[in-house]
């Protein structure tokens, strides 16, 4: 069975040790795509098991490797599921948790991300539509 089977009929333990493997298979393909996608599903399973700290920390890492793939692909749409969801199951998983404190601090961890992000978004809009910042700056 795959993980995925695993966690659907709520076996954790046994979702995990193959995510951990799939985890240490990425890292040595130097895998960013799969790296991404399999630390978003140990997050998912860390969150299942009640352990929504070690969720987190997987889904911001899953962040920093989504962001920087968009960045250098945009046009890539698994790159932007992966951007996506990272920033959603972090969304979902601080408002399971209800703490501010928690929020603030995986804040200050993945604002670098966002930062990118602005930039990029920024580039893009003066690269496509250089009348549009024009107008703001009257």
């Amino acid at each position: 069975m795959n993980a995925s089977t695993l966690f659907e009929k709520g076996k954790y333990e046994k979702a995990l040790e193959k995510l951990n493997k799939a985890e240490k298979l990425a890292e040595e393909a130097k895998s960013s795509d799969l790296l991404c996608r399999t630390l978003l599903h140990k997050g998912e399973v860390m969150d299942a098991m009640d352990k929504p700290g070690e969720a987190l920390m997987l889904y911001e890492k899953a962040l920093g490797i989504s962001s920087n793939l968009f960045l250098n692909e945009p046009q890539d749409s698994s790159y932007q599921i992966y951007l996506y969801n990272s920033i959603g199951l972090i969304g979902k998983n601080l408002e399971d948790r209800d703490s501010f404190s928690a929020a603030e601090k995986s804040y200050e961890r993945t604002n670098k991300y966002f930062d990118g992000m602005t930039q990029f978004h920024n580039l893009v809009i003066s690269h496509f539509f250089p009348s549009f910042k024009l107008q703001f700056l009257c």
